[in-house]
């Protein structure tokens, strides 16, 4: 009788129950979307971040590549122009003549000088 006084007891507290349930459910269920929304903006804030340095690395790389090639290139010019200016020189303030072996071992010492420091392969 007292397993009946109970079953028969629990039986007409269900509504209430299942009324409760759904009230720690839903609150189960706002407490996970806070937990949630809490968690979302530090997180995309830490993508953004990652995202934003690898990004700003590579403009960082190709910047400085790009002012490699230009200082090479400014280089290679500020050689020519010095090779040039040195041969002409050369040829045409130094009575110059080509069975002249001192002028043309001046001209060939020039050649290959600017030649190695212009990297020709």
């Amino acid at each position: 009788m007292a397993y009946a006084l109970k079953h028969d007891n629990s039986s007409s507290s269900s509504p209430t129950m299942s009324a409760s349930r759904t009230c720690s459910k839903a609150k189960c269920c706002f407490q996970w979307m806070k937990l949630f929304l809490s968690a979302l903006f530090p997180l995309v804030f830490g993508i953004f971040t990652i995202v934003f340095t690898v990004q700003q690395d590579s403009i960082a790389r190709a910047n400085r590549e790009q002012d490699q090639a230009q200082a090479d290139e400014l280089r290679k010019q500020t050689v020519y122009d010095s090779f040039i200016a040195d041969i002409s020189k050369l040829l045409l303030y130094c009575n110059f003549n080509r069975s002249n072996v001192n002028s043309l071992r001046d001209i060939r010492v020039k050649t290959l000088n600017a030649l190695r420091q212009l990297d020709v392969e």
